[in-house]
């Protein structure tokens, strides 16, 4: 964990990524739940739906507390995610995409970003 203080929009980003981690969560513990349908197919896909809801949730609930901790290795998987979320958005032609995660990939290379996760 970092000496630095915290940047503002680390916060936030951290605070998003683990609400969005723990809605995943969510939603896949209430597929599970909604197993019990009667109808087999639908019941079988509520299972495959949950598991990998929950699996998909675990990943920006983990990303998420570790940039909150200033951990080395998340300000490597933001760059990494930026880049492929604006290649994401090149071939979907989503500018809006583009645009935030450009924003975002320079925040994270400011010295006072990168300072807080330097080990």
């Amino acid at each position: 964990m970092s000496d630095a203080k915290r940047p503002l929009l680390i916060t936030l980003i951290g605070g998003l990524e683990a609400l969005a981690g723990l809605a995943f969560i969510i939603f896949g513990v209430l597929s599970l739940m909604g197993m019990s349908i009667e109808i087999p197919e639908l019941s079988d896909l509520a299972g495959a739906v949950g598991i990998v809801a929950i699996i998909l949730g675990i990943i920006p609930f983990i990303i998420g507390y570790g940039m909150l901790k200033g951990w080395k290795i998340m300000w490597y998987l933001g760059v990494i995610f930026g880049i492929l979320s604006i290649i994401v958005g090149v071939l979907d032609l989503n500018i809006i995409s583009i645009v935030i995660q450009l924003i975002i990939l320079y925040y994270l290379f400011r010295p006072k970003v990168r300072a807080f996760f330097r080990d």
